[in-house]
């Protein structure tokens, strides 16, 4: 019986590690696809939207046009690692006009999976979590002299 239970342990503890493994494997397929915001912290807390409240809350801070933006990952016409930021329904004014696409940019992952790159605007994420319905990845950004660390969970849509 002792035997029995140590053996079902150890496939539980396979099957936990396989499915660990699979993220790091696969995050090339595994982030291709459109994502959308599902929560921004922000630590320390920041005013950002002026109204004299700090808060740790992202959405709380960010214009309502931004959060629901849809993040693309993928292969487009061709070309392979494209990542685009695209308008959902509430618009932002820096969009051009006539599109919908805010943002554009190659993305790279180094050779652990663990840091994302964007190319040509050489910006950094650290990668915390890659699966089949959530992306969650962090940078320090310095805001107003204060460095920042900006923690974004999107979900699959």
């Amino acid at each position: 019986m002792k035997n029995s239970i140590l053996l079902g342990f150890f496939f539980v503890l396979l099957a936990a590690c396989q499915d660990d493994d699979f993220s790091l494997e696969n995050r090339d397929e595994t982030i291709k696809g459109q994502w959308s915001f599902k929560s921004i912290t922000l630590t320390p807390a920041i005013d950002l939207n002026n109204d004299g409240i700090p808060n740790t809350n992202g959405f709380e801070e960010v214009d309502t046009c931004v959060l629901d933006d849809l993040f693309f990952f993928g292969d487009t016409g061709g070309e392979s690692n494209v990542f685009r930021i695209d308008e959902n329904a509430s618009r932002c004014n820096d969009t051009p006009q006539g599109s919908t696409t805010k943002f554009r940019d190659n993305y790279m992952f180094n050779d652990d999976k663990t840091i994302l790159n964007f190319v040509e605007s050489d910006i950094t994420y650290f990668v915390q979590e890659i699966s089949e319905t959530t992306l969650e990845i962090e940078f320090d950004e310095v805001i107003e002299g204060q460095t920042i660390r900006v923690n974004y969970i999107f979900s699959r849509d």
